[in-house]
């Protein structure tokens, strides 16, 4: 029973990527879920959007729909890796870590 509890928040949590979500909202979920890549079904991203009540509203474009525009922010976390008439695949780019130790 916790299994299947935990399972379904994490579904909740993926599924965000089409909710209005900055793009570093939507890595951040990627990555704690272990995955490398994003997969979007462009029948789910013409389907309920904001008014479905699983998805959190905010002042962000739906990610699902901007990440396709390849704008900077979006970019910067997300590569295209496939594309046809049903799936927009993307590849979740790694963060770069921050040297703490500079050298001068």
């Amino acid at each position: 029973m916790e299994e299947n509890r935990e399972r379904e928040r994490e579904e909740r949590e993926v599924y965000q990527a089409y909710a209005r979500r900055s793009p570093e909202d939507v890595h951040a979920v990627l990555r704690a879920a272990g995955a490398d890549y994003l997969v979007l079904e462009d029948s789910i991203m013409d389907g309920p959007g904001e008014n479905d009540p699983d998805l959190v509203p905010a002042s962000h474009p739906r990610f699902c729909e901007a990440v396709k525009t390849d704008a900077p922010a979006y970019g910067a976390l997300f590569t295209p890796a496939f594309r046809n008439k049903t799936f927009h695949v993307y590849r979740l780019k790694k963060k770069r870590k921050r040297n703490a130790a500079r050298t001068q």
